[in-house]
């Protein structure tokens, strides 16, 4: 089995303002077998892959999951001047193959990136 983890950085974005998060997606495989990984990566407007362009759907190489090993990934999420406060679904599927090439595995997790109004300095 296979697990996912998902660290943003910055946790919270700023609304109305153009941004960029760096998303690490850790991977820890709890099992005796060797996997091939790739992840497909969904976001929904404001939020986009690509900086300046509407670009929903990525595909990112992880690599190779050892036995009861671990792997990471980081990938960028930026939004653009239209983000209003609310908080943005991110949709990552990984695609573990095995030793035959054959997916053994499909793991889906979904997170949030929020954007909130910037705070006035002093407020807390």
């Amino acid at each position: 089995m296979v697990d996912i983890n998902v660290d943003v950085d910055p946790p919270v974005m700023k609304a109305f303002a153009r941004n960029e998060a760096s998303v690490s997606l850790s991977f820890k495989n709890d099992s005796d077998a060797l996997y091939w990984c790739e992840c497909e990566v969904k976001v929904a407007p404001p939020l986009t892959l690509a900086r300046g362009r509407d670009l929903k759907n990525g595909l990112t190489k992880v690599g190779i999951i050892k036995p009861n090993g671990s792997a990471e990934k980081k990938i960028k999420v930026y939004t653009s001047g239209n983000s209003f406060p609310d908080t943005y679904e991110v949709n990552v599927t990984a695609f573990l193959y095995d030793e035959t090439g054959s997916i053994a595995q499909r793991v889906d997790h979904k997170f949030g990136i929020e954007c909130r109004e910037s705070q006035l300095q002093g407020e807390q």
